[in-house]
């Protein structure tokens, strides 16, 4: 069984996946956790519990980023409007 900043790590260090956006959903709210994950590349990190109303604005946020990348994977505008 992985952690959320062990799945970044391994995310991040393969170079099919590591421009996936990364969302650590946890428990652990301390500032140290909060660095680590930020450190290893996760885009946010929202502590629970929490609504699903800030999930869907905190993934709504990542993918209009994406978008507004110029290096945005091809199937970006796809994904956004699928959401």
């Amino acid at each position: 069984k992985l952690s959320g900043p062990e799945v970044v790590e391994r995310l991040r260090g393969d170079a099919v996946t590591a421009g996936i956006p990364v969302i650590l959903l946890t428990g652990l709210g301390d500032e140290s956790h909060r660095r680590r994950g930020a450190t290893l590349g996760a885009v946010a990190y929202l502590i629970k519990p929490f609504s699903p109303l800030q999930l869907m604005e905190i993934v709504d946020h990542v993918l209009r980023e994406r978008l507004s990348d110029d290096h945005a994977h091809p199937n970006a505008a796809a994904l956004a409007h699928s959401a």
